[in-house]
């Protein structure tokens, strides 16, 4: 087995639990980046949304954001965006809108979503709050941008796409119905949402790039996570590691498995992968 030379990791539900970054945590993330590892983050969240954390925990760090579809480095600046096509984002809030959800995207510097932002903002923060209890911030709500025309809204450059629902059943409905759109790749992080991006856009695709620049070999990369927009790293790296409370279909996919979020799995694997580097 190759040294690590970089090890990625999901935020929610693998490194956070409950938007909370653990001591132990965060003391993993210290010891790996003096060893002299590269740490990235690999998540669904937008740049408002990982930045905080940067300043709450006090690391930095290169990030893929947005599922793949937005790479910035440790300097907060990006190196590479894989956009949505305008043909299947068509499509799309078609079909979700006459479903009648909301649909938001996510650029790389703000949110936006295309008609009833009403809708958006009620369907968002009701599901969400049933997930996990957190509730979104006004200010979040307030800055997501409304268009009617669809050229101007791809102006904006969207990147990802986002849909939520406390109806479930409706959610699957929809989310089967947006596999058939050509152009798209659909995935789900939590319950009841739906996300997707450009079919070239995914973080194993975007981690693969990143490794290919900086010249870490496949066996060389560690990855760790725990949700459906995972399931790309688990299929472009064999050193990967779904938490404990990962659904049992994406252990499936992953080569190894580690102890839940809540336990701290992500510290006491790095802890015991760090220590075999060492032997």
């Amino acid at each position: 087995m190759k040294m690590i030379k970089c090890i990625a990791s999901d935020l929610d539900g693998t490194l956070l639990y409950k938007g909370l970054l653990s001591e132990n945590n965060k003391k993993a993330i210290q010891m790996i980046q003096e060893k002299g590892i590269e740490f990235i983050i690999a998540t669904g969240r937008d740049f408002s949304q990982t930045k905080h954390l940067f300043d709450e925990f006090g690391f930095s760090c290169d990030s893929i954001l947005l599922n793949g579809t937005c790479f910035i480095n440790s300097k907060l600046e990006v190196e590479f965006t894989i956009g949505l096509e305008k043909e299947s984002v068509r499509q799309a809030c078609e079909l979700v809108l006459n479903k009648g959800l909301g649909i938001m995207f996510y650029t790389k510097d703000k949110v936006v979503c295309f008609k009833n932002k009403a809708l958006v903002c009620e369907d968002f923060s009701a599901a969400l709050f049933e997930y996990s209890k957190d509730i979104v911030t006004y200010e979040f709500y307030e800055a997501i941008e409304e268009y009617h025309d669809l050229d101007e809204m791809m102006a904006q450059g969207p990147l990802s796409c986002e849909i939520m629902s406390r109806n479930g059943e409706l959610v699957e409905e929809v989310k089967e119905e947006l596999k058939k759109i050509e152009g798209i790749d659909v995935t789900s992080s939590i319950p009841k949402e739906i996300e997707f991006t450009s079919i070239h856009a995914s973080k194993g695709k975007a981690l693969q790039k990143v490794c290919e620049l900086k010249g870490y070999k496949q066996d060389e990369v560690v990855v760790f996570g725990d949700g459906g927009n995972d399931i790309s790293l688990f299929e472009c790296f064999d050193r990967a590691y779904a938490m404990g409370n990962a659904d049992p279909v994406i252990k499936k996919v992953a080569k190894h498995t580690c102890l839940n979020c809540e336990e701290d799995g992500f510290y006491h694997k790095v802890m015991e992968l760090l220590e075999e580097d060492n032997g």
